[in-house]
Protein backbone atom coordinates (compact mmCIF):
# COMPACT_ATOMS: atom_id res chain seq x y z
CA UNK A 1 0.00 0.00 0.00
CA UNK A 2 2.63 2.49 0.82
CA UNK A 3 4.11 1.69 -2.58
CA UNK A 4 0.71 2.46 -4.55
CA UNK A 5 0.45 5.31 -2.02
CA UNK A 6 3.51 6.87 -3.20
CA UNK A 7 2.55 7.11 -7.04
CA UNK A 8 1.11 10.34 -8.21
CA UNK A 9 -2.43 10.12 -9.51
CA UNK A 10 -4.20 13.68 -10.54
CA UNK A 11 -7.03 11.85 -11.08
CA UNK A 12 -9.49 8.64 -10.92
CA UNK A 13 -8.22 7.44 -14.23
CA UNK A 14 -4.46 7.78 -12.80
CA UNK A 15 -5.67 6.04 -10.07
CA UNK A 16 -6.68 3.09 -12.17
CA UNK A 17 -3.55 2.72 -14.21
CA UNK A 18 -1.84 2.64 -11.29
CA UNK A 19 -3.74 0.14 -9.32
CA UNK A 20 -3.92 -2.53 -12.29
CA UNK A 21 0.07 -2.00 -12.75
CA UNK A 22 0.83 -3.03 -8.95
CA UNK A 23 -2.11 -6.24 -9.58
CA UNK A 24 -0.27 -7.20 -12.32
CA UNK A 25 3.46 -6.68 -10.97
CA UNK A 26 2.21 -8.46 -7.51
CA UNK A 27 -0.21 -11.25 -7.93
CA UNK A 28 -0.42 -14.52 -9.30
CA UNK A 29 -3.87 -16.33 -10.48
CA UNK A 30 -4.68 -18.29 -7.39
CA UNK A 31 -3.04 -21.41 -8.88
CA UNK A 32 -2.43 -23.91 -6.16
CA UNK A 33 -4.57 -22.79 -2.95
CA UNK A 34 -7.88 -24.74 -2.65
CA UNK A 35 -10.92 -22.17 -1.87
CA UNK A 36 -14.22 -21.09 -3.16
CA UNK A 37 -14.40 -17.39 -5.05
CA UNK A 38 -16.15 -15.91 -2.03
CA UNK A 39 -13.87 -16.97 0.63
CA UNK A 40 -10.69 -14.62 1.59
CA UNK A 41 -11.20 -11.00 1.82
CA UNK A 42 -9.04 -8.73 -0.01
CA UNK A 43 -6.56 -8.65 3.10
CA UNK A 44 -5.62 -12.69 2.40
CA UNK A 45 -5.76 -11.95 -0.89
CA UNK A 46 -3.09 -9.12 -0.72
CA UNK A 47 -1.54 -11.31 1.54
CA UNK A 48 -0.94 -14.04 0.03
CA UNK A 49 -0.58 -12.28 -3.41
CA UNK A 50 -2.92 -14.89 -5.15
CA UNK A 51 -6.82 -14.12 -6.39
CA UNK A 52 -9.25 -16.32 -7.68
CA UNK A 53 -11.72 -15.28 -9.67
CA UNK A 54 -13.33 -12.39 -10.39
CA UNK A 55 -14.72 -11.61 -6.75
CA UNK A 56 -11.53 -11.56 -5.28
CA UNK A 57 -10.04 -9.58 -7.89
CA UNK A 58 -12.20 -7.04 -7.17
CA UNK A 59 -12.33 -7.19 -3.57
CA UNK A 60 -8.63 -6.25 -4.15
CA UNK A 61 -8.84 -3.93 -6.25
CA UNK A 62 -11.69 -2.03 -4.64
CA UNK A 63 -9.52 -2.17 -1.99
CA UNK A 64 -6.52 -0.43 -3.14
CA UNK A 65 -8.26 2.12 -4.49
CA UNK A 66 -10.04 3.18 -1.87
CA UNK A 67 -7.24 2.93 0.65
CA UNK A 68 -4.62 4.83 -1.50
CA UNK A 69 -7.23 7.11 -3.21
CA UNK A 70 -9.61 7.78 -0.74
CA UNK A 71 -10.97 10.95 -2.37
CA UNK A 72 -11.72 9.31 -5.60
CA UNK A 73 -15.47 7.85 -5.76
CA UNK A 74 -15.61 3.99 -6.44
CA UNK A 75 -18.24 1.11 -5.63
CA UNK A 76 -17.68 -2.33 -5.53
CA UNK A 77 -20.68 -3.83 -8.00
CA UNK A 78 -21.82 -7.41 -7.75
CA UNK A 79 -24.17 -8.17 -10.61
CA UNK A 80 -25.69 -11.72 -12.62
CA UNK A 81 -25.80 -12.31 -15.71
CA UNK A 82 -29.35 -11.94 -17.02
CA UNK A 83 -28.97 -14.83 -19.67
CA UNK A 84 -28.18 -17.82 -17.90
CA UNK A 85 -29.59 -19.32 -14.49
CA UNK A 86 -26.65 -18.27 -12.95
CA UNK A 87 -23.49 -16.92 -12.70
CA UNK A 88 -22.48 -12.98 -13.06
CA UNK A 89 -19.50 -10.75 -12.76
CA UNK A 90 -18.23 -8.45 -9.69
CA UNK A 91 -16.34 -5.38 -10.89
CA UNK A 92 -15.43 -1.97 -9.59
CA UNK A 93 -17.38 1.67 -10.72
CA UNK A 94 -15.03 4.34 -11.04
CA UNK A 95 -16.19 8.24 -11.07
CA UNK A 96 -14.37 10.69 -12.77
CA UNK A 97 -14.94 14.33 -12.22
CA UNK A 98 -17.23 15.34 -13.98
CA UNK A 99 -19.24 12.62 -12.34
CA UNK A 100 -19.57 10.26 -15.34
CA UNK A 101 -18.32 6.49 -14.50
CA UNK A 102 -16.72 3.98 -15.57
CA UNK A 103 -16.39 -0.12 -14.66
CA UNK A 104 -12.72 -1.29 -13.91
CA UNK A 105 -13.11 -5.17 -14.88
CA UNK A 106 -10.57 -5.87 -12.22
CA UNK A 107 -9.79 -9.82 -12.96
CA UNK A 108 -8.66 -8.96 -16.80
CA UNK A 109 -5.51 -7.39 -14.47
CA UNK A 110 -3.52 -9.86 -16.10
CA UNK A 111 -4.18 -8.71 -19.36
CA UNK A 112 -2.14 -5.52 -19.38
CA UNK A 113 0.65 -5.84 -22.08
CA UNK A 114 3.95 -7.19 -20.54
CA UNK A 115 5.42 -4.30 -22.73
CA UNK A 116 3.65 -1.78 -20.47
CA UNK A 117 4.55 -3.52 -17.12
CA UNK A 118 8.78 -3.21 -18.15
CA UNK A 119 10.56 -0.94 -15.58
CA UNK A 120 11.33 2.54 -16.36
CA UNK A 121 15.42 3.23 -16.98
CA UNK A 122 16.32 5.25 -14.79
CA UNK A 123 18.68 8.04 -16.40
CA UNK A 124 22.51 8.73 -14.87
CA UNK A 125 24.75 11.80 -16.83
CA UNK A 126 27.81 10.18 -17.58
CA UNK A 127 30.53 12.15 -15.92
CA UNK A 128 33.91 12.98 -17.37
CA UNK A 129 35.47 11.48 -14.05
CA UNK A 130 33.73 8.09 -15.52
CA UNK A 131 35.49 8.78 -19.11
CA UNK A 132 38.54 7.56 -16.97
CA UNK A 133 37.21 3.97 -15.35
CA UNK A 134 38.37 0.63 -16.53
CA UNK A 135 35.64 -1.38 -17.32
CA UNK A 136 35.35 -4.60 -15.21
CA UNK A 137 34.43 -6.75 -18.11
CA UNK A 138 36.74 -5.30 -20.41
CA UNK A 139 40.46 -4.06 -19.05
CA UNK A 140 42.08 -2.97 -22.23
CA UNK A 141 38.79 -0.70 -22.54
CA UNK A 142 37.96 2.95 -20.62
CA UNK A 143 34.89 4.82 -19.96
CA UNK A 144 31.16 3.89 -19.22
CA UNK A 145 28.66 1.24 -20.42
CA UNK A 146 25.34 2.45 -20.04
CA UNK A 147 22.79 -0.58 -20.16
CA UNK A 148 18.56 0.12 -21.38
CA UNK A 149 16.58 -2.95 -20.53
CA UNK A 150 15.54 -5.25 -23.92
CA UNK A 151 16.85 -2.01 -26.01
CA UNK A 152 20.56 -1.62 -26.47
CA UNK A 153 23.85 -1.08 -24.74
CA UNK A 154 26.30 1.96 -25.29
CA UNK A 155 29.58 1.87 -24.43
CA UNK A 156 30.85 5.76 -24.40
CA UNK A 157 34.20 6.46 -24.73
CA UNK A 158 36.94 9.76 -24.97
CA UNK A 159 39.81 10.23 -27.27
CA UNK A 160 41.67 13.19 -27.98
CA UNK A 161 38.94 15.59 -26.78
CA UNK A 162 35.83 13.43 -28.92
CA UNK A 163 33.22 11.14 -27.57
CA UNK A 164 32.46 8.36 -29.47
CA UNK A 165 28.83 6.74 -27.99
CA UNK A 166 28.92 3.41 -29.86
CA UNK A 167 25.39 1.30 -29.55
CA UNK A 168 25.06 -2.54 -29.79
CA UNK A 169 22.14 -4.82 -29.69
CA UNK A 170 21.44 -5.35 -25.64
CA UNK A 171 23.27 -8.00 -23.42
CA UNK A 172 25.69 -7.35 -26.72
CA UNK A 173 28.34 -4.96 -25.80
CA UNK A 174 31.45 -5.56 -27.75
CA UNK A 175 29.79 -7.78 -30.16
CA UNK A 176 29.31 -7.09 -33.57
CA UNK A 177 29.81 -4.09 -35.17
CA UNK A 178 28.13 -1.20 -33.42
CA UNK A 179 26.49 1.70 -34.78
CA UNK A 180 28.87 4.68 -33.49
CA UNK A 181 28.17 8.93 -33.24
CA UNK A 182 30.90 11.04 -32.39
CA UNK A 183 30.35 14.27 -29.97
CA UNK A 184 32.87 16.82 -28.98
CA UNK A 185 31.34 17.60 -25.90
CA UNK A 186 29.60 15.71 -22.80
CA UNK A 187 26.86 17.37 -22.36
CA UNK A 188 25.62 16.48 -26.12
CA UNK A 189 26.70 12.52 -25.26
CA UNK A 190 23.92 13.18 -22.54
CA UNK A 191 21.55 14.68 -24.42
CA UNK A 192 21.43 11.81 -27.30
CA UNK A 193 21.54 9.20 -24.23
CA UNK A 194 18.68 10.94 -22.75
CA UNK A 195 16.70 11.32 -25.70
CA UNK A 196 16.93 7.49 -26.30
CA UNK A 197 16.30 6.92 -23.21
CA UNK A 198 13.23 9.01 -22.91
CA UNK A 199 11.58 7.45 -26.16
CA UNK A 200 12.22 4.07 -24.71
CA UNK A 201 10.61 5.11 -21.23
CA UNK A 202 7.02 6.92 -23.15
CA UNK A 203 6.72 3.64 -24.97
CA UNK A 204 6.87 1.59 -21.97
CA UNK A 205 4.14 3.75 -19.84
CA UNK A 206 0.76 2.39 -19.01
CA UNK A 207 -2.09 4.61 -20.54
CA UNK A 208 -6.31 4.84 -19.57
CA UNK A 209 -6.32 4.36 -22.88
CA UNK A 210 -4.09 1.15 -23.28
CA UNK A 211 -6.29 -0.38 -20.44
CA UNK A 212 -9.58 0.75 -22.44
CA UNK A 213 -7.85 -1.07 -25.59
CA UNK A 214 -7.02 -4.27 -23.55
CA UNK A 215 -10.61 -5.12 -22.30
CA UNK A 216 -9.72 -3.94 -18.52
CA UNK A 217 -12.44 -0.93 -18.88
CA UNK A 218 -16.16 -1.41 -19.56
CA UNK A 219 -19.22 0.86 -19.97
CA UNK A 220 -22.49 0.54 -18.87
CA UNK A 221 -25.22 -0.12 -21.53
CA UNK A 222 -27.47 3.33 -20.06
CA UNK A 223 -27.04 6.56 -17.56
CA UNK A 224 -28.76 4.46 -15.11
CA UNK A 225 -25.62 2.41 -14.63
CA UNK A 226 -28.06 -0.21 -13.92
CA UNK A 227 -26.03 -2.95 -16.25
CA UNK A 228 -23.13 -3.60 -18.86
CA UNK A 229 -22.37 -6.63 -21.41
CA UNK A 230 -20.23 -8.88 -20.25
CA UNK A 231 -18.81 -12.68 -21.55
CA UNK A 232 -21.91 -15.00 -21.93
CA UNK A 233 -20.81 -18.15 -19.95
CA UNK A 234 -23.57 -20.05 -20.71
CA UNK A 235 -24.33 -19.26 -24.41
CA UNK A 236 -21.50 -17.69 -25.83
CA UNK A 237 -20.82 -14.02 -27.02
CA UNK A 238 -21.87 -11.79 -24.56
CA UNK A 239 -24.84 -10.98 -22.32
CA UNK A 240 -26.55 -8.11 -20.22
CA UNK A 241 -24.50 -8.20 -16.63
CA UNK A 242 -27.48 -6.76 -13.99
CA UNK A 243 -26.37 -4.75 -11.14
CA UNK A 244 -27.59 -6.11 -8.40
CA UNK A 245 -25.56 -4.91 -4.85
CA UNK A 246 -23.42 -2.41 -4.88
CA UNK A 247 -20.98 -1.04 -1.52
CA UNK A 248 -18.58 1.97 -1.18
CA UNK A 249 -16.86 0.98 2.28
CA UNK A 250 -14.20 -1.62 1.89
CA UNK A 251 -15.75 -4.83 4.13
CA UNK A 252 -14.65 -8.77 4.98
CA UNK A 253 -18.61 -9.31 4.21
CA UNK A 254 -20.32 -10.65 1.55
CA UNK A 255 -23.73 -11.16 1.05
CA UNK A 256 -23.92 -11.40 -2.78
CA UNK A 257 -24.89 -15.61 -2.52
CA UNK A 258 -27.47 -14.77 -0.02
CA UNK A 259 -29.47 -11.89 -1.78
CA UNK A 260 -28.46 -12.80 -5.19
CA UNK A 261 -31.90 -15.42 -5.86
CA UNK A 262 -34.53 -13.24 -4.33
CA UNK A 263 -33.18 -10.18 -7.21
CA UNK A 264 -32.93 -12.71 -9.46
CA UNK A 265 -36.82 -13.32 -9.41
CA UNK A 266 -37.52 -9.60 -9.41
CA UNK A 267 -35.41 -9.37 -12.09
CA UNK A 268 -37.33 -12.17 -14.18
CA UNK A 269 -41.19 -11.00 -13.10
CA UNK A 270 -41.12 -6.97 -13.08
CA UNK A 271 -37.11 -6.38 -15.30
CA UNK A 272 -35.38 -4.47 -12.47
CA UNK A 273 -32.95 -5.55 -9.88
CA UNK A 274 -32.88 -2.86 -7.40
CA UNK A 275 -30.30 -4.18 -4.49
CA UNK A 276 -27.82 -0.86 -5.60
CA UNK A 277 -28.84 1.68 -3.98
CA UNK A 278 -26.22 4.59 -5.15
CA UNK A 279 -27.36 7.78 -2.80
CA UNK A 280 -26.89 4.92 0.01
CA UNK A 281 -24.77 2.23 -0.79
CA UNK A 282 -23.30 0.02 1.70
Amino acid sequence: MGVLRAMPAKGSREAVVNVFLLMRHELGGGEGVSRGPHEWPARTSLACRSVNGCVEAAKVFFALFRTAYPRFPALYLDSFNSECPSGGHAVVEVSDADGSSFIADAVSYGNVPDRLVAARTEFSPVTEEQMGFTLDIRPEYQGRIVQVQDEADFYISEKGGKYLVERYPYASVFSGKPEAVSFDSLSRVNGHLKDFIDARNAGKELAFEDLRKAGLILAFNEPRKTSFQYANWCQGGKARHVVFGCRAKVSDEDDADAVEPGLRKRFAAMGIADGCDRKRPK
